[in-house]
């Protein structure tokens, strides 16, 4: 039997007997796996990933001025226009032949001959980035990490003398990417919360608006004005269509709408709810972010981070049988 059936196998056998026994996850305790630091992320490659599989985030984790990374799988520009690979069964019989007499060179030219579209540039592109813009504190203490063990990203710091804590993850049960910000100051934080996307050569992307005090839309279409198909420049001007929304969750002080975001004041702690859907997986694709955003007005940030607390400690523990 082979490892995949093996590893699916004990996976559900461990989650029916944790459902049966009624117990958050298996009685086995895991050590954690930390990457840390003790500076803010300097650019991208820097930043670190958290991510469900399909949506996911690479943080940063600027005391003062954060940014978060967004990313979804479908992001594509273009369509079904291109079709399938143009080559035949043929063509294939005679690539394989030649690759079996060691002529690999003529194989890789009439594989891109007959199957491809010559030179494609044709890219998977970002979501668009959360902008976090914090009154300005003299910050002290300052930490930041992936537990790997989690699939959590945390950045810790004192703000003007008091405790700073920004949680970042993602849930694939119940697809949404969750930013908890909370502190030790009475007072609370004041912050900006502001949703973009980069122009494609001078074409805007996505229209950001604000449909209720604690809410951010985002809606646009992946395009690629510098896109190239058949080694020939090509201007993609459509594409997945999508939508993301964001929305607050906040315990004290408010939360009310600005132009192209939100600002909060005096809130000791706050979570944050990203989710998105595109247009690659469902015409109703903002019916879908609804649902998902209906369904977490019910959770607590608590109740979100065991459900993934749970999946990776199955995860684990089946791998452990294997």
């Amino acid at each position: 039997m082979g490892t995949f059936r093996i590893l699916l196998f004990a996976f559900m056998a461990i989650a029916t007997l944790a459902c049966k026994a009624q117990i958050a996850a298996p009685k086995i305790e895991f050590p954690d796996r930390i990457l840390w630091y003790r500076a803010p992320a300097e650019n991208w490659d820097n930043a670190l990933p958290v991510g469900n599989g399909r949506l996911g985030a690479m943080v940063f984790g600027n005391p003062l001025n954060e940014r978060i990374q967004l990313n979804e799988d479908s992001m594509w520009p273009g369509g079904t226009e291109w079709g399938m690979a143009k080559g035949t069964p043929e063509d294939l019989k005679e690539i394989r032949n030649l690759i079996k007499n060691g002529d690999v060179h003529l194989a890789d030219s009439l594989l891109v001959e007959r199957f491809s579209y010559k030179w494609v540039t044709m890219s998977h592109q970002t979501m668009g980035d959360l902008f976090i813009s914090y009154e300005e504190k003299a910050i002290d203490g300052y930490t930041r990490e992936l537990n790997m063990s989690k699939a959590v990203v945390s950045a810790n710091y004192k703000a003007g003398g008091y405790e700073v804590t920004q949680k970042v993850f993602s849930s694939a049960a119940d697809d949404v990417l969750v930013i908890k910000i909370s502190t030790t100051d009475p007072e609370g934080l004041n912050y900006k919360l502001k949703l973009s996307r980069p122009d494609d050569k001078g074409h805007p992307t996505v229209v950001v608006s604000t449909p209720a005090n604690n809410m951010i839309k985002m809606t646009g279409m992946v395009t690629q004005y510098g896109g190239v198909v058949n080694s020939m420049p090509v201007a993609i001007d459509h594409g997945v269509k999508f939508e993301t929304l964001l929305q607050v969750q906040n315990s004290s002080g408010s939360v009310n709408a600005i132009s192209g975001g939100l600002s909060l004041e005096k809130v000791r702690d706050a979570t944050i709810f990203i989710v998105c859907n595109t247009s690659f997986y469902s015409a109703n694709y903002k019916d879908k972010n609804i649902q998902t955003l209906k369904g977490l007005n019910a959770l607590s940030y608590e109740t979100v981070l065991k459900g993934i607390l749970m999946i990776i400690k199955v995860y684990l523990t089946a791998l452990l049988l294997i």
